[in-house]
């Protein structure tokens, strides 16, 4: 069973734009390969920029001549919808809104991670606020 994720940029503007990943989406997984994998605003932005996602990996994409595509992946690169399977759809890229809940209002998850200010949050719907992932006691074995 998968464990969707929605994975949420706020830009310089201060506006939020987010993407659906459909696998994997705990802490212990897309949480920490966001912190250690996705920490600068320009790798955030070349995730978000591919629209809706499988699964999340260390790579956003393969290096030149690589072979890579939905079914038959590069164990270590990002599986996107709309490059990978050819998925074309409109509601397949990043939504962008004044608000975090307009960005999400599509989107079907367990977990919310949010980019702010350098920062990957993570809100789980049970805590009062979404909480530093790196702050979160993970068992690093999905790196």
């Amino acid at each position: 069973m998968a464990t969707r994720s929605a994975i949420v940029e706020v830009t310089p503007e201060g506006k939020y734009r987010g993407i659906y990943c459909h696998n994997d989406g705990y802490p212990e997984h897309n949480g920490l390969r966001l912190v250690h994998y996705y920490d600068t605003p320009e790798k955030v932005k070349e995730l978000i920029d591919l629209g809706f996602i499988s699964y999340l990996a260390k790579r956003v994409k393969p290096e030149e001549g690589e072979e890579h595509s939905f079914k038959t992946p590069i164990e270590d690169v990002t599986v996107a919808y709309r490059r990978d399977k050819g998925d074309n759809y409109d509601d397949l890229r990043a939504t962008e809104s004044d608000t975090l809940e307009g960005a999400i209002d599509s989107i079907e998850y367990s977990y919310i991670y949010i980019f702010k200010d350098g920062e990957w949050y993570v809100d789980d719907g049970e805590s009062d606020e979404p909480q530093l992932v790196k702050s979160l006691d993970l068992d690093t074995k999905y790196l």
